[in-house]
């Protein structure tokens, strides 16, 4: 998508640095679903009548699926996705930081590959089961390999090395103002990559 739109606009979109005192909430959901291209500078004068401010034209192009962008655009995404339910910033990482991890394990496979793969391992669990059932067995916990899978513990690890402020942590990401939307910005780049 390419847009003309006002030079404040367009500079505030593009601020790469999350301790610029520009830094907004609309600079990280820009950055988070787009990825933003300054195309032209256009001059007042190229106007008739002339508008007061200075405009530039700017590309949007979307940012793939989640198993190809990084963690730190997709809990950005997530938040941003999730404020109508109002849920703390907190629940909201940690559920994204598991759905991320299990995204991206599966690769660059499509779809119909990772159905596949999903249906192989249901399969396999199954023959498992039947077979203890059989056997009368009890069913050894320790076979299942979980060293891949995320827990919400190691997510909530995760987040703690992050080091976000409590406060932040704690509020619903829609009710952040500009400055604690900074700080977390901040924190989720420097600690996710």
């Amino acid at each position: 998508m390419t847009l003309m739109v006002g030079r404040n606009f367009s500079e505030a979109v593009s601020i790469d640095d999350p301790e610029n005192l520009r830094y907004t909430t609309l600079t990280m959901l820009a950055q988070a679903f787009f990825e933003i291209y300054h195309v032209v500078e256009v001059p007042r004068d190229s106007f008739d009548p002339e508008p007061r401010t200075e405009s530039d034209v700017i590309r949007f192009v979307p940012k793939g699926e989640a198993r190809y962008i990084s963690r730190e655009d997709y809990l950005v995404q997530q938040l941003f996705l999730t404020q109508h339910k109002s849920p703390p910033v907190v629940n909201v990482l940690k559920d994204s930081i598991i759905k991320h991890e299990e995204e991206s394990s599966y690769g660059t496979k499509d779809k119909r590959e990772t159905r596949r793969q999903n249906r192989r391992a249901v399969k396999q669990e199954l023959r498992q089961l039947i077979t203890h059932l059989k056997t009368g067995s009890v069913p050894d916990t320790e076979e299942v390999d979980t060293s891949a899978v995320m827990s919400q513990s190691k997510a909530l690890e995760v987040i703690g090395r992050m080091q976000i402020p409590e406060q932040i942590l704690n509020k619903p990401f829609s009710r952040l103002n500009n400055s604690e939307v900074r700080a977390l910005a901040v924190c989720l780049s420097s600690k996710t990559r």
